[in-house]
């Protein structure tokens, strides 16, 4: 074993002593480049384990005795594993997110992302047979346009005079919040909503939609009383806004 780790240092130091004469930069094992792009499933263990790995490399090239070969190579190992165990974990959990209601476009962005091939096309316009490229001139373009397309100046002449006469009129705004979309909520509402909503992760409250879909008729009518108590008297319990305990509720109203 001494001989062979004799001879692959043997061979290393040639190499070194070789690169130094012509006067070039050899990278043996790690070949580095800029302006990487940025992958979801490169965690901070990941972070961690390349640098160790670099770590053992260059105490290994400053020093190549046996001890620090093993551990170098243990160190290259562990971050292959690690930077392999994170991808499997960042694939799992993005295909956990899908459903049927997720779109392809929202899929394949995604799988691109996970592959490094981040791609943002340019927008560019153009104004009076001038090509704008600037973020902010983009901004002052759009703006303008936008607003001379909701001008007042579009209308016609008979237009714009009921226009001026209806908006000299004053507004009743006063309410006995009788109208149907003031009245509390229907058991189909409620049951409608939770068929709809997408299988995202739990929220402060820690209770995923999937449960709730499973709820017993009882509970769904404890929940729908919960919400109606909302709706009507604006007090929303403490645990609902990520409080612990007690509730903002009045005192008997449920």
């Amino acid at each position: 074993m001494q001989t062979v780790f004799g001879r692959l240092c043997g061979r290393h130091r040639a190499v070194y002593f070789k690169a130094a004469r012509c006067g070039q930069v050899v990278h043996t094992f790690h070949k580095g480049t800029k302006n990487k792009t940025r992958v979801p499933w490169f965690t901070q263990e990941c972070r961690q384990a390349l640098r160790e790995r670099r770590k053992a490399q260059r105490k290994y090239f400053k020093t190549p005795s046996f001890e620090n070969f093993v551990n170098f190579k243990k160190q290259k190992a562990k971050a292959k594993f690690v930077i392999k165990k994170s991808k499997k974990q960042s694939w799992k959990t993005y295909v956990s997110s899908l459903n049927s209601n997720t779109s392809s476009q929202t899929v394949w962005k995604k799988i691109r992302k996970i592959k490094g091939k981040n791609f943002t096309p340019s927008c560019h316009l153009k104004k009076d047979g001038q090509i704008i490229s600037n973020l902010k001139d983009h901004a002052d373009h759009m703006a303008e346009t936008f607003s001379n397309n909701s001008s007042s100046e579009n209308y016609s002449k008979n237009f714009q005079q009921t226009k001026q006469r209806a908006e000299k009129q004053n507004l009743n705004f006063s309410s006995e919040n009788n109208e149907p979309y003031n009245n509390p909520f229907l058991m189909a509402e409620l049951k409608n909503s939770i068929v709809k909503s997408n299988e995202s992760a739990a929220g402060p409250d820690g209770v995923y939609c999937k449960f709730l879909r499973h709820l017993p008729e009882s509970c769904l009518h404890t929940l729908l009383k919960l919400f109606n108590n909302i709706w009507t008297t604006g007090d929303i319990p403490l645990i609902l806004e990520g409080g612990l305990g007690g509730s903002k509720t009045r005192e008997g109203s449920f």
